[in-house]
């Protein structure tokens, strides 16, 4: 029991901290490492991308937005659409010092039919977006129970996150490189864009109308 405890303890220190550590989180293997990672998530120029790729970069930002558990929903996004498509477990290596998060899957990923892939692909995007709308609502509902710059820190990175998440499916897909949307065929784009942009509208919408 106390061993359980400590590992649980320890997940958390590193969602929250960034504190190295190997853990098995349903079947998926994942790994919370520094070092620096052989892709970056933008790679287009233009201020915009300047901006994301330096607010990545920052620990700072990190740190008060919680990149490490928003990586984390977004990598087991993935395994979990892989396991539940593929019945096979994959591994996650998230980059506590670099805010970059990569899954592993099986050399017969590529083999897997087109909308398999998609909905693989898309999910780590989705399943943050839909994570972070969610924070947003309930951290709406609670702005009566908060103090005022902490209820706006929170809301910020959370609006943060989810521009981030649509930001880097657009710099994927336009540039068809190695990011999850680039791998997503043309003709599935738009049932993906549509997935990854529901969320936000729904919840930016419902946080105005519950403020």
């Amino acid at each position: 029991m106390l061993i359980k405890k400590v590992i649980k303890m320890s997940i958390i220190e590193s969602l929250l901290w960034g504190k190295e550590g190997s853990y098995t989180v349903f079947g998926t293997s994942v790994e919370f490492k520094k070092g620096e990672p052989k892709n970056h998530y933008f790679q287009e120029d233009g201020l915009v991308f300047d901006l994301a790729n330096k607010c990545m970069n920052s620990k700072i930002f990190c740190w008060i937005t919680l990149s490490n558990l928003h990586l984390f929903v977004h990598e087991m996004g993935h395994a979990i659409a892989y396991k539940l498509l593929t019945n096979n477990d994959s591994t996650i290596e998230i980059f506590n010092n670099y805010c970059y998060g990569i899954t592993h899957f099986k050399n017969s990923f590529h083999m897997l039919p087109d909308w398999k892939r998609t909905i693989i692909n898309a999910a780590g995007s989705v399943s943050d977006v839909t994570f972070s709308a969610s924070k947003l609502i309930v951290a709406t509902l609670l702005t009566n129970y908060i103090s005022w710059p902490l209820s706006l820190i929170i809301k910020i990175s959370l609006i943060l996150w989810m521009l981030g998440e649509i930001l880097y499916a657009y710099s994927s897909a336009s540039e068809n490189d190695f990011g999850d949307f680039g791998k997503i065929t043309k003709s599935h784009l738009v049932f993906a864009s549509t997935a990854l942009v529901a969320p936000c509208l729904l919840g930016i919408f419902a946080s105005i109308k519950f403020s």
